[in-house]
């Protein structure tokens, strides 16, 4: 859906596009992040910038406590971020525009990481937390785990985007293809109704 609130050809709101950009958001810090806090609770401190490094323990509470299954290798909080870049990219008429947001989730995954790290152990800290208010930056940007998380966290969400992009290129290759079929089949249908008419 688009809404043109054009005024003397200054300003074109697409409401279609900017409402897929909000879903996407929202699905990262409810989803993403709820199952996150879910597992973790406010027992979590590293983990919480090193996000890669909570995968395992999430796939452990819902398939190990909640199925019974001995499944720990951390695929549902890839598939998650996975499947929000699919869809957007997907969605797309222009598939950059879905690659563009895909590649923006990540600077607002690492927001919301640092902002839940100060909320958990600053705003409401333990009894023996210490202010310390650049340790989430360290954490991030002077460590290797943080440059792995960062790395981690692009190619999950590229990938995600050009899967998107490639399905929905085969699926436009699809419709072309059985286009011209429904077509002729469209048009022998109408010879026939003419020819009945006719006699």
């Amino acid at each position: 859906m688009k809404i043109d609130t054009k005024q003397g050809d200054h300003f074109f709101f697409d409401s279609g596009r900017q409402g897929k950009t909000l879903l996407a958001f929202l699905l990262v810090f409810f989803v993403f992040f709820g199952v996150i806090s879910e597992v973790y609770k406010r027992n979590i401190h590293e983990e919480l910038i090193w996000i890669y490094i909570t995968f395992p323990k999430v796939d452990e509470f819902l398939f190990g406590e909640l199925l019974g299954l001995p499944f720990y290798i951390g695929i549902i909080p890839i598939l998650i971020l996975f499947f929000v870049c699919f869809i957007i990219t997907y969605k797309e008429d222009i598939y950059l525009y879905g690659i563009k947001l895909s590649v923006w989730l990540v600077p607002f995954i690492l927001g919301c990481s640092i902002f839940w790290y100060y909320y958990i152990h600053y705003w409401r800290p333990a009894d023996d937390a210490t202010w310390v208010p650049i340790n989430p930056f360290l954490l991030l940007f002077g460590t290797w785990q943080g440059w792995l998380n960062i790395l981690i966290l692009f190619s999950i969400n590229i990938l995600g985007a050009i899967a998107g992009w490639q399905v929905k290129e085969l699926v436009r290759i699809y419709i072309k293809k059985e286009e011209p079929l429904y077509l002729r089949e469209t048009d022998i249908e109408e010879d026939k109704e003419l020819e009945g008419i006719v006699v």
